[in-house]
């Protein structure tokens, strides 16, 4: 079985050696990228199966690197992975079209799950991330 390809991208060296080490080797890491603009250009070169990303980058954040992907691939996957646990963040998050978003201080249990989640077509949200909105009554 073929190994999905991702692109990770997170501005902070030491925190993307960490997570590409938890991604493999369950996946190929096809590129490392170090802000948002590059990570505009690697996803349009690579065409990944999923993009995991930080919000806070140089030059254009996740959030809106993640729009403009989607914009230009309906189908494409982005996980975000970031520090940030605010619901109007992770609001912007989701309506940009992010399909998961997890804790870094939670990445370690959490990373290969919700890629696997994400990867089959399903949303992930951390459970401290799931608290910020309560469960709406019908």
């Amino acid at each position: 079985m073929e190994r999905p390809r991702v692109l990770l991208a997170e501005d902070h060296i030491a925190v993307a050696d960490r997570l590409r080490g938890l991604l493999e080797p369950d996946c190929e890491v096809v590129a490392v990228v170090h802000d948002g603009f590059a990570m505009l250009g690697a996803a349009q070169a690579l065409a990944p199966d999923l993009v995991v990303t930080d919000i806070a980058m140089p030059g254009i954040d996740g959030i809106a690197a993640t729009a403009r992907i989607k914009a230009i691939h309906t189908s494409a996957r982005v996980l975000v992975v970031s520090v940030h646990n605010d619901a109007a963040l992770v609001q912007r998050a989701f309506d940009a079209g992010v399909s998961g978003y997890v804790l870094k201080i939670a990445a370690g249990d959490e990373l290969p799950v919700a890629v696997k989640t994400v990867l089959a077509g399903k949303l992930y949200v951390s459970p401290q991330v799931r608290s910020l909105f309560p469960a709406r009554r019908s």
